[in-house]
């Protein structure tokens, strides 16, 4: 099973016909969350139509999706029914590395996928 992660306030929509070209892929099942604190009305039908399931925040304050994908990975990390094989964090933010090392030292893959930046923390995974 694939979980898919898009920090869509760090990574934009506009990324979306790239982004789901990429998950594409990668092949058996897939299950895909959107994160956001705030996003307009208009951009959501797009991505429900995909596929995407829509997370809101809550809140809004300048880290509140970051910890709400954090606290989504760790739930998908004690899943027994369905476990991870691969995680897909769309996202620039290097909040995510100690994330993504965690990731990692489970054994599962992870792949992120930037906007249009080359983090220098992603190349360090």
């Amino acid at each position: 099973m694939t979980y898919v992660f898009w920090d869509i306030e760090n990574v934009s929509i506009h990324n979306l016909d790239r982004i789901m070209e990429r998950i594409g892929k990668t092949g058996g099942d897939v299950e895909m969350h959107v994160v956001y604190s705030k996003i307009k009305e208009a951009r959501k039908k797009p991505l429900v139509d995909r596929g995407w399931a829509l997370s809101c925040t809550g809140e809004i304050s300048k880290n509140s999706a970051d910890m709400k994908i954090r606290d989504m990975i760790d739930e998908v990390l004690e899943k027994r029914e369905k476990p991870a094989g691969k995680i897909i964090i769309i996202s620039e933010d290097r909040g995510f590395y100690k994330t993504a090392k965690k990731i990692i030292s489970r054994g599962i893959e992870v792949e992120i996928i930037c906007g249009t930046k080359d983090p220098a923390w992603v190349k360090r995974l």
